[in-house]
């Protein structure tokens, strides 16, 4: 109920005889001095509160906590000493112990003033821990927590929907994948963000970077392209919806890059199958590229492979190879069987 009645204010600021009256809405629809009743004074300290803890006050956050606790006995309750029990962990850079706090805290206190402030704690431990932070282990170990950041996120996503903290969670956590350069995984969560924010400005950069990340997620040519074709249609859709944008971001000259490095990715196996003595099938994939990309630098060299031929190398073991067939063949008879004198 006091969560409840918290979410019911609406806090007005108004300058009026020279001093600042902070104003609420009552349930008959009047506007109240909060300062003017126990009540209103009991909402103005817990806001007070919220703020120092979102400055990141630790100490005078819970300060201001333990003198709330004395002050308004009336409002205080288990809730509150379980939030205390938490923040002094935070307060004391026990990121692990607090985290299992907090998230014991907003299970066990969903209607609690402090349950938001409580996902704002977790968030900023995740963030912490996506960053670099390490989590102390067995009191003496220091190990990464890349992991643990990432599980905090997701629970606050999970448990707070399509609130503003759920989308930051997950954003911070596409963020920090792409930061360590792992772009299917960040794919990943941008995909999730574009499910449940699919249009205005959350879906518009979802796709944009659902498209980056399968782009960057391509390593080259010997390695698959499925990232190149999916990274294709995602910035053609981009394009299409969003066509202002695109053009700012030159999503053309990207889309003709990724056609480029299509046809090279193909044009690179018809080389490899050239190189290893295996003409009809390095043919085949010329003339793919020749007819898929013809205007393509790779369609050009295709062309030109095709016209040419592949040159082997005469290494010393293609040499000691060669040799040694030509012996083979004059000491079975082969050449013969085929019309050839052993001086051929």
């Amino acid at each position: 109920m006091r969560k409840a009645g918290i979410g019911l204010l609406l806090i007005l600021c108004t300058v009026c005889s020279g001093r600042a009256e902070t104003l609420r809405l009552t349930p008959q629809g009047q506007w109240q001095n909060l300062a003017s009743d126990p009540q209103g004074q009991h909402v103005l300290a817990l806001a007070e509160i919220k703020q120092k803890i979102l400055a990141g006050d630790k100490d005078e956050a819970l300060e201001a906590l333990e003198k709330f606790k004395t002050d308004y006995a009336e409002f205080a309750g288990d809730d509150l000493d379980a939030y205390i029990k938490a923040e002094t962990l935070y307060a004391k850079q026990n990121w692990s112990k607090a985290t299992k706090q907090f998230q014991q805290f907003v299970k066990d206190w969903p209607e609690s003033p402090f349950f938001d402030i409580a996902n704002e704690r977790l968030y900023s431990i995740g963030t912490a821990f996506l960053n670099g932070q390490k989590r102390q282990v067995m009191g003496i170990l220091w190990l990464p927590a890349f992991d643990s950041g990432e599980d905090i996120m997701r629970d606050i996503a999970d448990r707070m929907g399509t609130g503003p903290i759920g989308l930051r969670s997950l954003v911070t956590l596409a963020e920090a994948y792409e930061k360590r350069t792992t772009y299917a995984e960040a794919y990943e969560v941008w995909s999730e963000i574009a499910d449940k924010w699919p249009t205005g400005d959350v879906g518009q950069q979802a796709l944009l970077r659902m498209a980056q990340c399968l782009h960057a997620a391509y390593k080259g040519p010997r390695y698959d392209p499925t990232w190149l074709i999916s990274a294709r249609a995602y910035y053609e859709d981009y394009l299409k919806r969003y066509p202002q944008q695109a053009a700012q971001i030159k999503a053309s000259d990207t889309i003709a890059m990724i056609v480029q490095q299509q046809a090279y990715k193909n044009y690179w196996i018809a080389r490899y199958y050239d190189r290893t003595d295996h003409p009809l099938a390095a043919n085949l994939y010329y003339q793919y590229v020749i007819d898929t990309w013809p205007e393509s630098e790779a369609g050009y060299m295709a062309v030109q492979s095709q016209q040419q031929g592949y040159q082997y190398p005469k290494t010393f073991r293609r040499k000691t190879f060669d040799v040694g067939c030509k012996f083979l063949d004059s000491w079975f008879g082969i050449g013969l069987l085929f019309g050839k004198t052993s001086q051929d």
